[in-house]
C-alpha cells in the first residue's frame, strides 16, 4: 500500500510502498478516508524535539476517520464496513498505574509511551491503518450531518471539550475563548455553542477570522480584538458583562502569554480556566492574591476522556454540535507534504487541511 514515511535523518516524509498491516489482538484495521493534517508535523520533520516518537521508520498522522476493513477476534462494537473516528490519543488513566500515555503514531508523554507507540506505530498518511479497538468511535448517523473531511476535526474540537469537562461548563454560563481564531479556539467556540453557553467572548488578533466566528451566531457571541497591551483585560472583562465563569486558552505553540494573562483578567468570582494550548516563549507569571481572592481555577487539560468521542458524534447526530461551518482543504495522499506545509499557516480558524487516502 501507498504511505508517507518519516525516516532517520529525513527532513520530509517520502512517499512509498510499504506492506498492508497484520492484523494484532484487540485492535481494528481501517481503510483510510480522511487524515488530519496537523500544523506543527512539518517543523516536528524538519527539526525534530527532544520527543519520544514511534520507532523510525514509520508513517505519522493522527485523528483518523477510516472504513473498517477487519476487526479482531472478540471486538463487538464495530464491524467491517462501518465508518469510524479513531482517537489516536492511548494510554493508562488510573492514578498510581504506570504512565504510558501517547498520541498513537504522533509522540509520547509518558516514561513508559514507548511499547504502545511501537505496538502501533504507523498512522494515518497511508492507505490502511490499525489501531487499538477501543479507539474506535462508530460515526452512524453523523455522517448525515458532516462529511468525513469535517469530521475528521474531532480531535481538535474534543480538545476544546475535554476542557469545558475539566472547567464544568453549564449551561446558560459565559465563556472566554482566548486564542479563538487558531483551530482549537475555533473549535471551542462551536463546542461552547453546542453546550449552551449564552456568551461566548471569542480573543484573537485577527478582526477577518473573529467575524467568520461572530456571524455564526451574533445575538450570542462577542469578538474582541486584542492590542497586545493593557487595555486587553479590560475589553475582555467588559465583554463578558463585568467577568466570564469559564475561560479555554487556547493559545498555539510559541505564543507570548499576554493574551492568557488577558483572559484570566476578564474571569469573575470562582471563574475556571481551562488550559488546552501548547505552551509560550516566556513563563505565564500568575498573581497569588488574584487567584486567591477571586477563587480561580486553573486546571490543565490535555484531550478528552474516551468516552466523550462517542459523546460529541451523538451531538453532531442530533443536531446539537453543528459543523457546517468548517471548510476542510482537501489533498490526495500524494500530496501529503504539501498538505503539512498549507497546515502551517496560522489562523486557519474553521479551516483545516485533510489528507485523503481514500474515496469516503
Amino acid at each position: 500500500m501507498r504511505a508517507a514515511v518519516w525516516h532517520e535523518d529525513n527532513s520530509e516524509l517520502v512517499m512509498e510502498d510499504i506492506p498492508e498491516p497484520e492484523m494484532l489482538p484487540d485492535s481494528v484495521i481501517v481503510d483510510v478516508v480522511a487524515a488530519f493534517g496537523t500544523g506543527g508535523l512539518a517543523e516536528r520533520i524538519r527539526n525534530p524535539p527532544d520527543m519520544m516518537f514511534p520507532p523510525k521508520p514509520f508513517v505519522p498522522g493522527l485523528d483518523t476517520i477510516g472504513r473498517v476493513r477487519a476487526v479482531a477476534d472478540g471486538v463487538t462494537h464495530v464491524a467491517p464496513g462501518d465508518l469510524v473516528y479513531c482517537d489516536h490519543f492511548y494510554g493508562s488513566r488510573v492514578a498510581g498505574g504506570i504512565d504510558d500515555r501517547c498520541l498513537l503514531a504522533s509522540f509520547g508523554l509518558g516514561e513508559q509511551s514507548d511499547r504502545p507507540l511501537a505496538r502501533w506505530r504507523n498512522g494515518n498518511f497511508a492507505e490502511q491503518m490499525i489501531q487499538p479497538a477501543e479507539c474506535m468511535v462508530r460515526l452512524g448517523r453523523a455522517t448525515e450531518k458532516a462529511t468525513p473531511a469535517q469530521l475528521v476535526r474531532l480531535g481538535w474540537i474534543g480538545t476544546a471539550y475535554g476542557g469545558f469537562l475539566n472547567a464544568d461548563l453549564q449551561p446558560g454560563e459565559t465563556v472566554i475563548v482566548s486564542g479563538a481564531t487558531g483551530q482549537v479556539g475555533a473549535s471551542g467556540v462551536l463546542m461552547a455553542l453546542a453546550m449552551g453557553a449564552t456568551r461566548i467572548v471569542a480573543t484573537g488578533r485577527r478582526r477577518a477570522l473573529l467575524d467568520e466566528l461572530t456571524a455564526l451566531a451574533p445575538n450570542r457571541i462577542v469578538p474582541v480584538v486584542l492590542n497586545g497591551d493593557d487595555s486587553d483585560g479590560a475589553a475582555i472583562r467588559d465583554a463578558a458583562g463585568g467577568g466570564a465563569d469559564v475561560m479555554l486558552d487556547a493559545i498555539g505553540y510559541g505564543a507570548a502569554p499576554e493574551a492568557t494573562m488577558a483572559a484570566l483578567a476578564g474571569l469573575g468570582q470562582g471563574g475556571r480556566a481551562a488550559l488546552v494550548g501548547v505552551g509560550f516563549t516566556d513563563p505565564l507569571t500568575l498573581v497569588y492574591e488574584d487567584i486567591l481572592f477571586q477563587e480561580l481555577h486553573i486546571i490543565g487539560s490535555i484531550w478528552f476522556p474516551r468516552e466523550a468521542g462517542h459523546h460529541m458524534v451523538a451531538m453532531i447526530a442530533s443536531g446539537q454540535l453543528d459543523l457546517s461551518a468548517v471548510e476542510p482543504i482537501v489533498y490526495p495522499l500524494e500530496e501529503t507534504m504539501a498538505a503539512l506545509l498549507k497546515a502551517e499557516e496560522s489562523g486557519l480558524g474553521l479551516r483545516h487541511v485533510v489528507v485523503q487516502p481514500n474515496d469516503p
